[in-house]
């Protein structure tokens, strides 16, 4: 097929993700000569502190999305994996005859479960667990309905004793000779090349006041084809 089929597939596939697939972001590249890269565009993030790393990205993020002629601009940070913390409150729990053993094993028992022995018909002893059927798949508002049980006490809501607060931590950190690091990246629409979009963005990168120990490198394209000219 020729450009033009191309570039029209590329933009079916575009649409048909942000339609059937809204919370997917969908990447359609056409087969490209040479080494492949991430993206045309790549600006590499590199820093110790994960606050600051993140920090960074999303202020560069903002520059490359007001950049003219890119497309499907993201980052590989992510949002992180989210997980709940329970906070208890041992001056509210104790007014219900309750203390935190009573409200982990609650906590436990609707989502992770509880060891209750081990069977050994087999060559390997298999742990047996009491739990929930959704198990770790539990939602967090059903976490939040939880009821917490003593014995020879009334059952308690587990928010009338703790609280729950949604935090997110980084599911993967990607590292560079052994530094933290983050990529924005981005794709070049037809009508400009990465040299156009990196001309443009670097006098604004140099402008940019990052958090201290966070430097910025150019990756992508530029790096890929720097290296086979020095090659």
């Amino acid at each position: 097929p020729g450009p033009d089929a191309v570039r029209r597939v590329q933009a079916h596939a575009r649409d048909l993700g942000a339609r059937e697939f809204p919370t997917a972001m969908v990447i359609a590249t056409r087969l490209e000569q040479g080494p492949p890269v991430a993206a045309p565009v790549e600006l590499r993030l590199k820093g110790r502190d994960l606050a600051d790393l993140e920090t960074a990205t999303q202020d560069v993020l903002a520059l490359v999305r007001d950049a003219e002629g890119v497309l499907d601009v993201r980052t590989n940070a992510g949002i992180g994996a989210p997980s709940l913390h329970l906070q208890i409150d041992d001056a509210a729990a104790g007014r219900h005859g309750l203390n935190r053993a009573d409200v982990a094993v609650s906590v436990l028992e609707r989502t992770w479960g509880l060891d209750a022995g081990t069977f050994r018909g087999g060559d390997d002893p298999v742990p047996i667990r009491i739990r929930s059927p959704r198990g770790e798949a539990v939602a967090a508002d059903q976490v939040e309905d939880i009821q917490v049980v003593a014995p020879g006490r009334n059952p308690v809501p587990l928010l009338e004793v703790a609280s729950l607060d949604l935090q997110y931590a980084p599911a993967v950190i990607h590292r560079r000779d052994r530094t933290r690091t983050t990529s924005v990246l981005a794709q070049v629409d037809d009508a400009h090349t990465y040299e156009d979009v990196l001309a443009e963005l670097a006098p604004q990168l140099e402008a940019l006041e990052l958090p201290p120990g966070v430097e910025w490198e150019i990756g992508g394209a530029a790096e890929t084809s720097k290296e086979a000219n020095e090659g």
